[in-house]
């Protein structure tokens, strides 16, 4: 029983998403069924982290090397989250062209989150950059109305009990494993603490990348977390990065203990 949750076996069902791809998987089988070799790719960007675990001719990142060893990558199952629109037909065509070759990915339009829902996802407007500060959170003024969309939103928690928890057994020796990457502009602030429980059981290695900039800005410029929210203060932000790292901290004690198998390390966005 993963405290604050319901029974892994008994997961309440996911809210009724719009008709979109992203919505036909998640709601069907758990997406690492059967996978013994696994990455989650939370903000996948221009997806250079995807390419760089399937390329033979480039150099492995170092949780890739720690935790898949000298496994064939082409045995690694992938599951990226990118809800911008802008990446979604180079996207998909990646997971199609690796496909192809043999390998099992799938990039879900969708952002990962604290709740499944939808929400306003905002471009930053950095086109030459990949939009790297698109976000859900509306950190500064230049992101315009017209440069946003609405997306579907997944709840890590959710995500890591019904997609790899509830995952039907791998079949192969030695038990399943999985690296985890998280660059999603803040949204961490929320999405992490929530499923901490999950984490521990699901995901072997964490590579994260933490956007408080992002946050103590939002607070500079009195934008709102929600749509017609009070504008984000200062004492909020601190708050908000309090949680993330009293979350992060437990789960190192709990490491520590043999009661958590994530380690978590500080996100290397070369390649990402």
């Amino acid at each position: 029983m993963l405290s604050g949750h319901a029974n892994v076996s008994g997961h309440a069902a996911p809210p009724p998403w719009p008709p979109s791809a992203a919505a036909a998987l998640l709601s069907g089988a758990p997406l690492f069924d059967g996978c013994r070799l696994r990455y989650l790719d939370m903000g996948t960007n221009l997806g250079r982290r995807i390419e760089t675990l399937y390329d033979t001719r480039r150099t492995h990142q170092r949780s890739f090397v720690t935790i898949f060893a000298n496994e064939s990558r082409h045995d690694v199952c992938t599951v990226g989250f990118e809800p911008n629109p802008s990446h979604h037909h180079r996207l998909q065509a990646l997971a199609e062209k690796l496909r192809k070759q043999g390998a099992r990915v799938h990039v879900l339009q969708a952002a990962v989150a604290a709740t499944n829902g939808e929400a306003t996802f905002w471009s930053d407007r950095a086109f030459d950059k990949g939009e790297w500060g698109a976000s859900l959170l509306h950190w500064f003024d230049g992101m315009l109305p017209r440069y946003s969309s609405t997306v579907p939103t997944v709840s890590l928690s959710w995500f890591l009990r019904r997609h790899v928890i509830d995952a039907s057994p791998h079949g192969g020796a030695g038990a399943a494993r999985l690296v985890a990457k998280m660059d999603i502009e803040a949204a961490e602030y929320e999405a992490l603490p929530a499923a901490a429980e999950e984490l521990c059981v699901a995901v072997d290695a964490l590579e994260l990348e933490q956007h408080y900039m992002l946050l103590s800005r939002m607070a500079a410029t009195k934008q709102s977390l929600r749509p017609g929210g009070r504008p984000l203060d200062l004492f909020t932000a601190r708050r908000m990065r309090s949680q993330l790292d009293l979350a992060l901290r437990r789960l190192r004690e709990r490491r520590g203990r043999g009661e958590c198998k994530t380690n978590v390390r500080a996100l290397s966005t070369a390649g990402t």
